[in-house]
């Protein structure tokens, strides 16, 4: 079998984002340093087969925190192919959440609101959700408690 696969340049690899077990988990999550930009789920970097495509590791690296499973497949399959117009959406959004977490670590440390206050603050111009609150301010207190250490 490895040499057809050989030929044909599809060699599989363990998936080094999950190591294998085809969902990320929390030390993953640490291992990988995105602490602040992933949840626990179904790994999207082998969409959940444990393996890869070594051609796939050569070209997206296993820390990308834009290729994650919240993305639709071909948006998936078009930013493992580096289309032009998903790598600048990528470029967005990671400066975007970068942008967001430094509005939070400010708003907190600086301007001294509180977890509440700060959700507030980001759903000005939505319509009343508790839920997305809770999990707004979830997130805060994870960006508080990770920027202390």
């Amino acid at each position: 079998m490895s040499f057809f696969s050989n030929i044909f340049g599809k060699s599989n690899i363990e998936c080094p984002r999950c190591l294998g077990k085809g969902h990320v988990d929390w030390d993953d999550i640490r291992r990988l340093n995105q602490e602040l930009k992933w949840a626990p789920g179904k790994c999207a970097y082998c969409e959940g087969k444990g393996a890869v495509n070594s051609k796939l590791a050569e070209n997206v690296s296993p820390d990308d925190t834009y290729l994650t499973i919240d993305k639709t497949q071909i948006e998936r399959d078009r930013y493992k192919a580096n289309d032009e117009a998903a790598m600048r959406r990528a470029e967005i959004q990671e400066a975007h959440h970068n942008y967001l977490i430094k509005q939070i670590v400010f708003l907190y440390f600086e301007a001294d609101l509180g977890p509440d206050k700060i959700a507030e603050f980001f759903m000005i111009d939505e319509a009343s959700d508790p839920k997305r609150k809770e999990d707004l301010v979830d997130y805060i207190l994870k960006v508080v408690e990770f920027k202390r250490q």
